[in-house]
């Protein structure tokens, strides 16, 4: 976003971002399950398991493919922002 927009609109954006989104931590627990069932990208694992840890109901990645899809909804940007229109 920063290359287009520039590093002040994007910095608001985040924080804007941040107040409507829950944001969670990152604990020994949640690394441990990401790497006992690791799937494909250890990174992808530590939100996926940080996100069901705390109960949350989706994930917004741009690579949706990259998750597995159990307990929780992953969506695009794309579908989250089409989710607030229709609302």
């Amino acid at each position: 976003m920063r290359k287009p927009r520039g590093k002040e609109w994007t910095l608001d954006f985040l924080g804007s971002l941040a107040d409507l989104c829950q944001i969670t931590s990152v604990d020994f627990a949640i690394v441990k399950e990401a790497l006992k069932k690791h799937h494909k990208d250890f990174e992808d694992d530590i939100q996926y398991y940080s996100a069901v840890f705390n109960n949350l109901d989706a994930i917004v990645t741009r690579n949706c493919h990259d998750f597995l899809v159990n307990s929780l909804r992953i969506l695009t940007p794309e579908q989250l922002l089409q989710e607030f229109s229709d609302s």
